[in-house]
């Protein structure tokens, strides 16, 4: 199931994506850290690395995490696929996107030991840096999920 919402919201992506050949996208790709907020007393830090097809004002993503809590005993591994849009042009571009997403989270240590699957939506906002390096930030609001909100900063490759 997961893997259809990615699909799918990847699909409607890029069929937004205006007329023409796919191959008039121009792909990026991105690594960064991430801090996946605990609706609860704990936080989560990892990576993350994304693959984006953008076409003028529009793009979509698909991004991959591995996310920690402080304490090491916990796991999340996340996949997520976003429609964005672009507001303006130049070096910095704000974005907005609505997201898909599905994670996996592993409890290795403890009473509680187990692993948890789940689907989730995302609001997500953002803009690409020009501070000397090829920076992006974003924030995303997850609905449906155990983190939330999920803050990313991260250099454009």
């Amino acid at each position: 199931m997961p893997g259809r919402l990615l699909a799918l919201a990847l699909a409607i992506s890029l069929a937004g994506a205006g007329s023409g050949a796919a191959t008039d996208a121009q792909p990026s790709y991105g690594l960064a850290v991430e801090w996946l907020v605990h609706a609860q007393t704990y936080s989560f830090f990892g990576l993350s690395a994304r693959a984006e097809l953008e076409r003028g004002r529009v793009g979509a993503r698909l991004e991959l995490g591995l996310a920690s809590n402080p304490g090491g005993d916990d796991l999340v591994l996340s996949a997520a696929a976003s429609a964005i849009l672009y507001l303006g042009s130049g070096p910095e571009r704000p974005y907005f996107g609505l997201g898909l997403g599905w994670a996996r989270w592993e409890d290795l240590v403890g009473w509680d030991r187990g692993v948890w699957e789940q689907s989730y939506s995302k609001l997500l906002a953002g803009s690409k840096l020009s501070l000397g390096l090829p920076l992006f930030w974003e924030v995303a609001l997850t609905v449906g999920s155990w983190f939330n909100p999920v803050l990313t900063v991260g250099l454009r490759l």
